[in-house]
C-alpha cells in the first residue's frame, strides 16, 4: 500500500545535510510500496528548491536533477477534484493545531487508508496520536552463530 509522503522527507534525500537513516528507510519503502502526494506537494518542493538556491545550498543545475529524481519515482499526485471536502483540512488544522498544508497530508492518509511517512515534528506527533505514522521496519538483531569445533 502507498505510503503518503510529506515533502519534509523528500527534501531530506536532495539536501544532504538533512538525510537521515529514517528518511533512507522511507525512500526504500516508497521503492517497495509507491507513494501519494496532495497536489501541494510539487509546490512545496519547488519552493524548497528555490530558497536552497537562494541560500546557497543547491546549485541550478542540482535542482533540476532533484526534480527529475522525483519524478521518476513511483509518487502519485493525488489530483484536487470535487470528490474532496472543502475545509476539511482546516478542520483537521484547528483540531491538531497545524497548518492547513500539513493538515492536507493527514487527511489523505486518512481517505486512502494509508500511514504518512514524514519527519516533521508536528505532522509526527499529529500522525502518532491518530495511528497512521509510517514506521521504518525494526531490524531483527543478528543470530548469535554457535561455535563450531
Amino acid at each position: 500500500m502507498p505510503l503518503v509522503l510529506d515533502a519534509s522527507v523528500a527534501l531530506s534525500w536532495i539536501f544532504a545535510d538533512e538525510r537521515t537513516a529514517e528518511s533512507r528507510a522511507i525512500a526504500d519503502a516508497v521503492l517497495d510500496e509507491g507513494a501519494i502526494v496532495p497536489a501541494l506537494w510539487r509546490w512545496e518542493i519547488q519552493n524548497a528548491l528555490v530558497v536552497g538556491q537562494r541560500r546557497g545550498r543547491i546549485t541550478d543545475e542540482a535542482s533540476a536533477a532533484a526534480l527529475t529524481y522525483l519524478a521518476a519515482l513511483p509518487i502519485e499526485v493525488e489530483s484536487v477534484g470535487p470528490a474532496l471536502i472543502f475545509g476539511s483540512e482546516k478542520e483537521t488544522a484547528k483540531r491538531f493545531n497545524l497548518s492547513a498544508y500539513d493538515a492536507a497530508y493527514i487527511e489523505l492518509a486518512l481517505r486512502r487508508g494509508t500511514r504518512i511517512a514524514t519527519l516533521d515534528g508536528n505532522l509526527a506527533r499529529t500522525a502518532e496520536a491518530l495511528k497512521i505514522r509510517w514506521e521504518p521496519p525494526v531490524a531483527r538483531p543478528a543470530r548469535k552463530r554457535r561455535k563450531t569445533r
